[in-house]
């Protein structure tokens, strides 16, 4: 209409509304030291700042601060501690401004320091000894920078009182950090947690100091009849320690822990992007340190190739399909993993090309029993051996010269295997190689009834699985 002109687009952002957004005026900064003298040095020195990947728990969806002109709020935190001193600076407030001291106190419940001197002698005279002495050690490895890293078990209801109040002053993290996170019911018997414990020498080079580089929880869901169901529920390495190989390896301990338990399998709750690459790269690390699965793959890979050959060929009238298991088959969750079986593959009629070149297909009797030794989840399971099939590719392409080590792992996996294709990547190579996969896929019919009933006596073992819900409470 004529007399209406276009009005100007209303900023959200900027010094005139008031208005800022979390990530770019909330920064963290990490500090060593336990020693009072050497913190105040810190303090005044330190540039080893980090930011935080959420902040919608402490200020909504938009995650925008409401009211304050040149807001700058600097989170400290002692890695030993993990002690807070949030300072909160600004140049101007409006009336109605969001109450950051009561934000950040509800994130986090068990307080925070809200100076430099109150935080100096909190974290100087913490009486935590060192997390060492503490928890039941799972493992030891060293990081990429040449650090120990210990990874420390402990379970909450039996843990000391120096160990569960730590634990409440690390927790607040998760929620920077992890999607929905939520604060865990530490009187509840099935919860642990995982601490990353670094040693590290001092300048001086006599004392060590301990720092906690991230946390883990697991929760252990009834499995019926009588087993159980590991599930990890939340896994954070704070940002300065995420090169360190920290969540690999904590994903590891949580899978040898499924182990000696007899845990159904592993699951994990709602992984991220991030986390579900690290999972998948272990998987196919844990099959390919089992011999049986490694020959098995590799036997599928040639029955893949000589079905696309025979499609191809006119003449042929018939194709391999899922080639033929080692050992007994009349028993095979207990299949025999010693050497290469001569009995020829499977043979379909070429007039069901999809089913003969459906052998990168595990069949669920296979899927059950690599489940049963590997604790990983069955939804997870074929995407582990696709990406597996990719790896060996080479080996089966120079098979001639190609003999499997005494210890049964392809050289193309030894010591260092190239990381494998995500299940997204992996998929359109396979289609594009010619490796159709098939939904169904023939099974023995006693077989699978076996597996079957064991299916059902287990329960589904994918992620999304139905379970007893975990005790969570929300602070």
């Amino acid at each position: 209409m004529l007399g209406l002109q276009a009005q100007p687009k209303l900023q959200l952002d900027g010094p005139k509304n008031f208005t800022c957004n979390a990530a770019d005026a909330v920064i963290f900064k990490q500090l060593e030291s336990r020693n009072a003298e050497e913190l105040e040095k810190e303090l005044t020195e330190s540039n080893k700042t980090f930011s935080a990947d959420y902040f919608h728990q402490h200020f909504g969806d938009d995650e925008i601060i409401k009211g304050y002109n040149g807001l700058q709020v600097t989170i400290w935190v002692s890695l030993q501690t993990y002690h807070v001193w949030i300072d909160i600076k600004y140049e101007k407030r409006r009336a109605g401004a969001d109450n950051l001291v009561e934000i950040f106190s509800n994130g986090f419940p068990n307080g925070y320091c809200k100076s430099k001197s109150e935080f100096i002698s909190a974290v100087s005279s913490c009486s935590l000894p060192s997390m060492l002495n503490y928890g039941e050690k799972i493992t030891t490895f060293s990081s990429k920078q040449g650090d120990e890293i210990h990874l420390q078990r402990f379970s909450l209801t039996t843990a000391d009182p120096e160990v569960k109040a730590l634990h409440g002053r690390i927790e607040p993290f998760l929620l920077f950090y992890v999607d929905g996170a939520n604060f865990i019911d530490d009187e509840d018997d099935k919860w642990e947690i995982v601490l990353p414990v670094c040693s590290r020498r001092n300048v001086d080079g006599k004392s060590s100091e301990t720092l906690i580089l991230g946390i883990t929880t697991l929760y252990n869901f009834w499995a019926y009849p009588d087993a159980i169901r590991m599930r990890v529920s939340q896994v954070l390495v704070l940002p300065p320690f995420q090169s360190y190989g920290v969540g690999k390896s904590m994903l590891a301990a949580a899978y040898a822990l499924a182990c000696q338990r007899g845990s159904v399998d592993m699951t994990i709750e709602d992984p991220s992007e991030k986390l579900q690459c690290v999972r998948e790269k272990l998987e196919v690390g844990r099959l390919s340190e089992v011999p049986w699965i490694v020959r098995q793959a590799i036997r599928c890979l040639e029955a893949a190739a000589a079905a696309s050959a025979a499609v191809a060929d006119a003449s042929s009238s018939l194709a391999p399909c899922w080639p033929a298991l080692e050992g007994d088959s009349s028993d095979l969750l207990n299949v025999r993993s010693g050497s290469k079986s001569d009995v020829p593959p499977v043979l379909a009629s070429k007039k069901d090309p999809a089913s003969a070149l459906s052998t990168i297909h595990l069949p669920p009797i296979i899927v059950q029993r690599i489940t049963k030794e590997t604790k990983i989840p069955k939804r997870q399971v074929q995407v582990a051996w696709e990406a597996l099939l990719w790896t060996l590719l080479d080996a089966v392409k120079y098979q001639d010269a190609f003999v499997l080590p005494p210890n049964g792992v392809p050289p193309c996996l030894s010591p260092s295997p190239s990381p494998p294709p995500s299940s997204t990547a992996a998929a359109k190579m396979t289609q594009s190689s010619g490796l159709v996969r098939e939904e169904t896929v023939p099974v023995p019919a006693e077989s699978g009834r076996e597996a079957e009933a064991e299916v059902e006596a287990a329960g589904e073992g994918g992620d999304e699985a139905a379970e007893e819900p975990a005790k969570k409470k929300q602070r």
